[in-house]
């Protein structure tokens, strides 16, 4: 948890350099266990890619109130209108460690990533690199050394 005193934020904080203090951004994020591995922000956008191990946005655990949205791992929150992206639903059951954007394409690295072939979904086991076109929301696997 990150903040002053009495602050409450499970796994995504920002600092205000003006007012010194934490807030959570976005709402949160929630899960299991959540955790943040990666944070990007797009050049020349306004938007922070947040990867890591959850399962939901736009809230935190302890928010019995609010569903959140399902995210599977990685989404976008624009810093400019506050909202969240869940990239079609992100790669549920993994656990993303990184990630970098070029364009409409976001690369995603990590553990237990599984890509949906036309067989089925099949795990990916060992650390791979994963693909999602933003406006298609297609996923795949890519790299030369990734074993099915």
């Amino acid at each position: 948890s990150a903040g002053q005193l009495y602050a409450n934020i499970s796994s995504l904080a920002a600092f205000s350099v003006t007012s010194k203090s934490w807030s959570i951004v976005g709402g949160g994020i929630a899960g299991p266990s959540p955790v943040v591995h990666a944070l990007y922000i797009s050049p020349g956008s306004q938007d922070l890619y947040v990867a890591g191990s959850f399962s939901a946005v736009g809230k935190q655990n302890s928010d019995v109130l609010s569903a959140g949205l399902n995210a599977g791992n990685i989404a976008v929150f624009s810093l400019t209108s506050g909202s969240w992206n869940t990239l079609n639903g992100g790669i549920p059951d993994a656990d993303i460690r990184t990630v970098a954007v070029d364009g409409q394409t976001v690369y995603c690295g990590g553990k237990k990533l599984y890509t949906n072939q036309q067989s089925g979904i099949r795990p990916l086991h060992r650390l791979a690199l994963m693909l999602v076109q933003e406006s298609s929301g297609y996923i795949r696997a890519t790299g030369p050394s990734f074993v099915q």
